[in-house]
C-alpha cells in the first residue's frame, strides 16, 4: 500500500495525543532556560513538537518507511530530534550581561591559571582591578571548566 495511503487511515486524534504525552515526558528530560518542562525554547510547548512531527511527516519532510516500522515509534524519534534541536538552540541559552565592572573578572590577564585564581568556587577573591568584585553568576563560570 501506498505511503500516503497509510497516512490517510491514521487515527491522528488518537496518535497526536499519544505523541503529545512522549513529547511532554520526554521534555522533562532536557534542560530549558525557562526552567520549566512545559514552556519550552522559542515559545513551544510538547503539544507543539508533537504537531511538528506529524505535519513534518504528512508533509514529506521526514520520510517514513513503513516496510521499516510502525508509525507511532517513527515520530517519536522525530519528537526526540526536534527537542533535541530546540534544547541545543541559541534561544535556550541563558545570556546575562556583565556590567564594565564585572568584565575584569572574566578577563584573563596573562594565563589561564591567573584568571582560574581569580575565581574560587562559588565566591571571588580580590584583584588589583577591582576591591569588591561580586559573586560569579554560575552560568558564566561553567564556560570556564576547561581551563
Amino acid at each position: 500500500m501506498d505511503v500516503v495511503k497509510q497516512l490517510l487511515r491514521v487515527d491522528w486524534g488518537q496518535t497526536g495525543m499519544k505523541l503529545a504525552a512522549y513529547a511532554a515526558f520526554r521534555s522533562r528530560n532536557l534542560s530549558w532556560r525557562t526552567g520549566s518542562d512545559v514552556a519550552l525554547a522559542k515559545g513551544l510547548m510538547p503539544d507543539d513538537i508533537a504537531a511538528q512531527a506529524i505535519v513534518s511527516v504528512i508533509g514529506g519532510e521526514r520520510k517514513w518507511e513503513p516496510e521499516r516500522g510502525p508509525l507511532l515509534p517513527f515520530l517519536k524519534r522525530v519528537v526526540d530530534s526536534l527537542l533535541n534541536h530546540l534544547a541545543l538552540s541559541a534561544d535556550n541559552r541563558r545570556i546575562e550581561r556583565l556590567s564594565q565592572n564585572d568584565r575584569s573578572l572574566y578577563e584573563p590577564s596573562g594565563s589561564p591559571f591567573s584568571m582560574r585564581a581569580k575565581v574560587r568556587g562559588h565566591g571571588v577573591q580580590q584583584n588589583s582591578m577591582s576591591p569588591t568584585l561580586p559573586t560569579p553568576n554560575l552560568t558564566l563560570m561553567s564556560g570556564l571548566n576547561g581551563w
